[in-house]
């Protein structure tokens, strides 16, 4: 293979019009300036590597990692109750448990924290499938030697179990464990909805009613579309918000920093807003949406959960999110992970995924491999709530 590697430690020192595929696009995960300001914000607890893959002065591949301090604790949420493991097992478990709480890992993952879904591995469609593990390979390895043996373990992050067949190939081959996470959910919009009444109409009965609970329900919360400047007059009421739900999620390895959404509006206006709900003129929500093209991401999202409890905001806020999606003839709405079920009851369809890891020595890497199959995401039941 003709190629060389690039080992860089900040999107800054690459131009702008060198950070591009030879014939394909990045995804917005992978933005230039996207990436230049989550590296700003969290260079602190964050360290950012990036690894350009250039044949002939074209660039074929580009690998994006992100080194972090990683909790033990935080994996306890992923053990699987139901699985029979035997007395001995389970004391062992059982001490595992224990030392968890003092487990503070130095994680290298891939792709980028902050958005979901992201896996930080693209090739250029010239790129042979076969070349790729070598190249997956000789990334990480160059970008471990950078790193000056400060890594624990390595982890492959957002790896969606329906593709990505090359990257899962080469993680089995080196010997990663594996470890189902939340699914990433997504909504097909049907271009035959013109409005939210389109949408209500192809729902069976029982689901109708639902619809019309939670509208009613919610009818005492006002949902308003937030101007640019009024995202950085709330910008920590936004954040503080977050938090709130940020904290809840079982596996969580970055939280934004303050002026994130004052930031995005800053850097993507008109493709990036923000919808705020109300109560009483007190702010009590917001969903952040992000519009790629013609898919809407569901970015960020915060509640009061008192109100939330009382009202159904979650659920208006899906609803809200469909009605805005038809509004802007969007085709695909993303709406990540976590809350599978509740999700699933608007007409979003689960896309189960992976996490791989590895230990940088052999007895790290035998207990990942030992726990692998007493871990998985929450049991879930998709609903499905549409006539046909």
């Amino acid at each position: 293979m003709n190629h060389q590697i690039n080992i860089v430690r900040s999107i800054k020192e690459i131009a702008p019009h060198q950070w591009a595929l030879a014939h394909d696009e990045l995804p917005t995960s992978m933005n230039y300036d996207y990436l230049s300001m989550i590296e700003e914000e969290h260079r602190s607890e964050v360290d950012f590597f990036y690894a350009m893959i250039v044949r002939n002065t074209a660039t074929i591949g580009i690998l994006c990692f992100q080194l972090i301090n990683f909790k033990g604790a935080y994996v306890k949420n992923f053990f699987r109750q139901e699985v029979d493991r035997g007395w001995l097992k389970s004391f062992f478990l059982k001490l595992f448990y224990g030392i968890l709480d003092f487990v503070n890992w130095k994680l290298l993952t891939t792709g980028n924290i902050f958005f979901t879904g992201d896996k930080g591995i693209y090739f250029d469609s010239s790129v042979a499938q076969e070349e790729r593990k070598q190249l997956i390979k000789k990334s990480f390895d160059q970008v471990h030697q950078y790193c000056q043996k400060r890594v624990t373990a390595y982890m492959v992050n957002n790896v969606y179990d329906d593709k990505d067949e090359v990257i899962h190939e080469y993680l089995k081959e080196e010997n990663y464990a594996a470890y189902p996470v939340d699914p990433d959910m997504f909504m097909e919009i049907d271009p035959d909805w013109t409005n939210f009444d389109d949408y209500t109409k192809d729902l069976s009965s029982k689901y109708r009613v639902r619809l019309r609970k939670v509208l009613k329900e919610s009818a005492a919360i006002e949902a308003k579309k937030l101007s640019e400047q009024e995202v950085a007059i709330y910008h920590k009421e936004l954040f503080q918000l977050y938090m709130n739900t940020a904290q809840k999620v079982n596996l969580n390895l970055g939280y934004l920093c303050e002026n994130y959404f004052k930031n995005m509006a800053d850097l993507w206006s008109n493709n990036f807003f923000v919808v705020a709900y109300f109560f009483k003129d007190k702010l009590v929500g917001f969903i952040s949406v992000l519009k790629d093209n013609e898919s809407l991401d569901a970015n960020y999202m915060g509640l009061d959960y008192q109100v939330n409890l009382d009202f159904k905001l979650y659920n208006r806020i899906l609803l809200d999110l469909v009605k805005l999606s038809i509004q802007l003839k969007a085709t695909t709405l993303h709406l990540g992970r976590t809350a599978t079920e509740i999700k699933s009851t608007i007409g979003a369809t689960s896309h189960a995924m992976h996490i791989y890891l590895k230990g940088t020595n052999s007895v790290l890497n035998k207990g990942m491999q030992f726990f692998e199959p007493y871990f998985g995401s929450p049991q879930y039941t998709l609903r499905h709530p549409f006539k046909n």
